[in-house]
């Protein structure tokens, strides 16, 4: 997921306007954001399970 957010953030600049400079904060920074998007999925899937316990 990090290697992902890497590639987007390399090709696309202007998405990651605070992205550190050195290696060290860069992954440290990449793995903040994939924490969050992976707790957004978790919430989501847990969202979408209690949907689904609710309709059947």
């Amino acid at each position: 997921m990090a290697e992902v957010l890497a590639i987007i953030a390399g090709a696309y600049p202007e998405l990651a306007p605070d992205r550190p400079d050195s290696d060290r904060e860069a992954e440290e920074w990449l793995w903040e954001i994939a924490s969050g998007f992976c707790a957004a999925l978790d919430r989501y899937a847990a969202r979408t399970m209690q949907v689904k316990r609710e309709h059947y």
